[in-house]
């Protein structure tokens, strides 16, 4: 036999929303939490005394942080789940914000974002739950909110043109014919809206392409300068070998540049400030995504968004956020006082090294792609020695050993668990604001699955 439907029959459901969420629910820790954070910033864009009443900074923020925790970072899905998800409707408390206001709450309120998630890192800490003193830093690729195709050179963006010349050709050509088949004589009439909203759109895309070509142009120009000014830097080092020693300089002769740069200068039209970087999806459109994470918790302490597709650059950034978010003395000279960082060679460079000892930060940068680290054969830095030295012991061995299992573990869940792959934002700072919301996301996340509600 099968069960009946009914779907008129009573029942007596709980009075209140608040009952219908369970009392060790992770949606409830999120509310408390974020009451607690200072949104004081926040509140003070809205008008006491006009226009209409706004709603909470902390019910958005609230929302946004649990959306993204169940891999809902679109806006109207958002508002969705307030009209048909229960522990949504507790959060928003029973209200509905329109998809307009969490779009725009979200895209104006970066910076609130980071002193949010650096806020809620310090209560952590505050409290004894985490010391921070050991990080791994890595970055993962982003794919932006953008089509490969729309991604141009000066060369493609010029066959397009040529591509819109044509088409528009063709629109002449058809509207001329009429014209002659037409015994009034009228073209103007002929020419439906669609037919001019179509010309307007091809030439306006042309016009947007013309400044676009002139400017990677310009572009090519200053990277060929800059490779033929090297070249010639070379030669005339070998020269300068060559004249002192009486000898060739061993090694391949450098080879003098072509008619393009190495690396042609490219754009994306919808996303301007997005990169092409090789992922697992092949070279697309995308986004460094960095960030910096307590081994021990897997908490994320710093997180920023780059558009270097390398990293070698990105260890001073680090140490800026660090210098921020803890106590550390830059004058201690007790290593139970120093952080550790650890890297893997993509970040390597004697400039980072020092910049780590500067810091006060125990660096911990692998020399090579296997993730071990040997002493050089040529004479480098005392920073470098320091360093090798350090991990070449077992205990630097065992501590650079559980890099992998902190930070990339990390992105492995904020991709796969929480389904954060592809920003929704455009821009820089776009997606500089929804990484923090995300990074965020996952703290409170991480939080509670370590501590549960003893925080509360």
């Amino acid at each position: 036999m099968l069960k009946q439907n009914n779907r008129y029959a009573t029942t007596l459901l709980p009075a209140s929303i608040d009952e219908y969420v369970p009392a060790k629910h992770v949606a409830r820790y999120v509310v408390d939490m974020a009451e607690d954070l200072d949104l004081s910033e926040l509140e003070a864009q809205y008008s006491t005394t006009m226009g209409r009443k706004g709603y909470r900074p902390v019910t958005l923020l609230t929302l946004w942080l649990y959306g993204y925790m169940k891999g809902i970072n679109s806006s109207r899905k958002l508002e969705q789940a307030t009209r048909e998800n229960m522990v949504f409707m507790y959060i928003a408390a029973g209200q509905h914000p329109d998809h307009s206001t969490l779009s725009q709450f979200r895209k104006r309120n970066g910076e609130a974002f980071k002193k949010a998630a650096s806020e809620f890192l310090q209560m952590l800490v505050n409290v004894g739950l985490v010391d921070l003193k050991t990080l791994a830093i890595d970055g993962t690729k982003l794919k932006a909110n953008a089509a490969r195709e729309k991604m141009v050179t000066a060369a493609t963006a010029h066959r397009r043109i040529q591509v819109i010349d044509k088409h528009l050709q063709d629109m002449s050509e058809q509207m001329d014919r009429a014209e002659a088949e037409d015994n009034l004589g009228a073209p103007l009439a002929l020419v439906s809206p669609a037919v001019e909203a179509a010309i307007k759109k091809r030439r306006a895309e042309k016009k947007e392409l013309l400044e676009l070509v002139a400017e990677l142009k310009a572009e090519d120009a200053r990277r060929l300068a800059e490779e033929q000014a090297s070249y010639e830097e070379k030669m005339a080092a070998r020269q300068r070998y060559q004249q002192e020693t009486g000898k060739t300089k061993r090694g391949r002769s450098p080879q003098p540049p072509g008619d393009q740069p190495s690396r042609v200068a490219h754009r994306h039209m919808t996303d301007a400030e997005a990169k092409l970087m090789k992922s697992r999806e092949g070279i697309v459109p995308g986004y460094n995504a960095q960030a910096g994470v307590d081994i021990d918790t897997q908490l994320i302490v710093t997180a920023d968004v780059t558009t270097d597709a390398t990293d070698h650059q990105q260890v001073e950034p680090v140490l800026e956020a660090l210098s921020e978010q803890t106590a550390t003395q830059a004058d201690s000279e007790q290593a139970s006082d120093r952080i550790n960082l650890l890297a893997d060679a993509g970040y390597y460079s004697a400039a980072n090294v020092a910049a780590c000892e500067t810091a006060n930060v125990n660096a911990y940068i692998a020399k090579h792609r296997n993730g071990t680290v040997t002493e050089p054969k040529v004479k480098q830095s005392k920073d470098v020695s320091k360093m090798v030295k350090r991990m070449t012991t077992d205990e630097g061995k065992a501590l650079y050993r559980r890099r992998k299992s902190s930070v990339e573990t990390t992105f492995g869940c904020i991709k796969e668990a929480m389904g954060f792959r592809v920003p929704r934002l455009r821009g820089l700072s776009g997606v500089q604001t929804e990484w923090q919301l995300v990074c965020l996301a996952w703290n409170l996340k991480r939080a509670f699955n370590l501590w549960g509600r003893g925080l509360c």
